[in-house]
């Protein structure tokens, strides 16, 4: 009925961002903004859309976009900031800064700044920074966890226990709630408390409120079994070889399992650059139809194994 009309486009890509379709919200946003270009909660959920995908490029541009928009707007800096992490730290520290000159003592910003200090291996500096926050009553359970994370060179466990345990005491939002007591688990765990460690990590979960299905997973793997037979492969289109183009290399391995340091020797080459865990697999598979949750059967026997890396990539939250 309205096929031009940008509001409409923006309700529906936020819908379907609520529902962790991002790459289907991201194309529903992406024409809210191009029929109302004035919208600056379509650059931003846009944004939120694409950096939830891996592509941090287009959310720092939506974001870009959004603060010319509305430059003061504490959220879209603090938004940015993150998004620019890793990419272009100065940037990152800038809007971060920015955000704190809308809003003093911003939990968020100042994290955010903590944490890009402490990602050069400066924990000194980055406890200067959430110092202030630290002694603020109630105390941001994010700025406790994020002490806990750099406590440790600074020989301040003990402390960073008792703000945890004080932070956790008041009621606070789920989620970060869930981190907090990983936070907290882990810090009893290395001090040897091992019977708390585990209640600590038994509430996150509990808060988490994660559920394994094993018959789910035992469905998944024999489709996988059914249908990857030698045939499969031998009638599966190739990826085509361009002559001089860069080609990916991908380390595959279970977790702590040393793909980190390989890639980090790969890396130390000249010719090679570690790109480090991107998302792009995950989404693409996570975009993929599948059958069962359209009012199918569970995929069995020949079904394309897609329809599976599908499912376990929105159940798991795949990563490469």
């Amino acid at each position: 009925l309205l096929p031009n009309d940008g509001v409409v486009w923006l309700e529906l890509g936020r819908t379907r961002l609520g529902l962790g379709r991002h790459s289907e919200a991201a194309d529903c946003l992406r024409k809210a903004v191009d029929f109302a270009p004035g919208l600056v909660e379509g650059y931003f959920l846009l944004g939120v859309a694409t950096q939830s995908s891996g592509n941090s490029a287009e959310a720092i541009s939506c974001y870009e976009r959004a603060l010319q928009l509305v430059p003061d707007n504490v959220e879209l800096n603090i938004r940015l900031g993150s998004a620019c992490t890793g990419l272009d730290d100065n940037k990152a520290a800038s809007s971060f800064r920015k955000a704190l000159a809308c809003q003093a003592n911003h939990p968020m910003a100042t994290v955010g700044l903590a944490c890009l200090r402490a990602y050069k291996g400066d924990a000194a500096g980055a406890y200067q920074v959430l110092a202030p926050l630290l002694q603020k009553k109630p105390l941001d359970l994010k700025v406790a966890a994020t002490f806990a994370d750099i406590c440790r060179p600074l020989q301040r466990c003990q402390e960073a226990i008792d703000l945890l345990e004080e932070a956790l005491s008041g009621k606070r939002d789920t989620e970060n709630q869930c981190q907090a007591y990983f936070a907290l688990g882990k810090l009893y765990d290395r001090q040897g408390g091992y019977v708390r460690a585990f209640g600590c990590y038994r509430k996150g979960n509990e808060l988490a409120n994660r559920q394994y299905h094993p018959a789910e997973d035992a469905s998944f793997f024999q489709g996988m079994i059914a249908c990857m037979d030698a045939g499969f492969f031998a009638r599966t289109p190739r990826a085509r070889e361009y002559p001089g183009q860069k080609r990916p290399v991908f380390i595959v391995g279970m977790p702590r399992s040393g793909t980190t340091l390989i890639e980090q020797i790969l890396a130390s080459h000249p010719s090679v650059h570690g790109a480090g865990e991107l998302g792009e697999l995950g989404a693409i598979a996570a975009a993929l139809p599948v059958p069962h949750q359209r009012g199918y059967s569970r995929p069995t026997g020949r079904t394309l194994p897609q329809t599976h890396f599908g499912y376990f990539a929105r159940k798991y939250g795949c990563r490469d």
